[in-house]
């Protein structure tokens, strides 16, 4: 990490705790909760709460339910029609899954969500537009074994859930939601990245990966044991554990050998990155 980077976090830190003075004083001084809850949806935060039938991040159980009921709108591709796939959503669930049929299906539970589709480049684009959350979910299902050649995903506050994705270039954000991968990502180039959300991966298979934590977690098992990686690493003043070797503050550290057949980049500033081995007996 940067000298310059290195100051800048610190910086960060000394203006959250002044942050969370004024925050007191404010109170203090006759704000309320519900002024706060407000705040928060402008500032794209999970928890900010809404009224007039909009939700807060609670009600996704309720998106959950609705994944059982009728879809709005249903849209097919065969699998030679679509080589990228893109999902940019501020608040919402999403649900990937796995199916043995053999075509992509995306079902639509909202009038608020676009979905465009590029023949010529073969892309396949699912957008909502609007700022804020809304009740109804997304799901799109994918044929087992399907390789993309590009997925980008970002869901910012909302809920990605995923059972397992594999593409060439595989590049997955969140803002300050939440990402569960309850299978797999498989790629040859990976990023993932998550500002002050969670993000739980049960198998990364990839060969390049660039992992980037503002003040969230991620948690993610490896496909290959330790001597298959070379990795790099800079902490700002949150924690990096990689096996059974862990560093906190301020720290840069290299792992592996310069050869090794799988790279692998680890920035943290102020949040938490484990990351275990496939042959390792611990849990996350």
């Amino acid at each position: 990490m940067k000298k310059f980077t290195k100051i800048c976090l610190i910086l960060a830190a000394v203006m959250g705790v002044t942050g969370g003075v004024l925050f007191a004083v404010g109170i203090a001084m006759g704000a309320d909760w519900k002024s706060v809850q407000y705040a928060a949806v402008d500032l794209d935060l999970p928890w900010g709460h809404y009224d007039n039938g909009k939700v807060s991040s609670g009600d996704f159980n309720d998106s959950k339910k609705e994944l059982d009921t009728e879809a709005v709108e249903e849209r097919e591709y065969s699998p030679e029609e679509v080589s990228a796939l893109h999902i940019d959503v501020k608040k919402a669930y999403v649900s990937i899954v796995n199916t043995k049929e053999n075509n992509i299906r995306v079902k639509l539970y909202s009038k608020e969500d676009v979905v465009e589709y590029d023949r010529t480049d073969r892309e396949l684009k699912i957008e909502r537009e609007t700022d804020h959350a809304q009740k109804h979910p997304i799901r799109i299902e994918i044929p087992e074994g399907m390789t993309l050649e590009e997925a980008d995903i970002s869901v910012g506050g909302g809920i990605l859930e995923l059972e397992s994705l594999e593409a060439g270039e595989l590049d997955i954000s969140v803002g300050a939601g939440t990402v569960t991968v309850t299978q797999g990502l498989k790629a040859s180039d990976c990023s993932i990245e998550t500002g002050a959300g969670t993000m739980e991966i049960a198998f990364l298979d990839a060969v390049r990966t660039q992992m980037e934590c503002g003040m969230g977690t991620i948690d993610a098992v490896l496909a290959e044991n330790v001597d298959a990686y070379f990795m790099q690493a800079d902490c700002g003043v949150g924690t990096v554990t990689v096996g059974a070797e862990s560093h906190s503050g301020i720290a840069s550290f290299t792992r592996g050998n310069t050869n090794a057949a799988r790279n692998m980049e680890i920035e943290c500033g102020m949040g938490t990155v484990n990351v275990l081995f496939h042959d390792s007996e611990s849990e996350l």
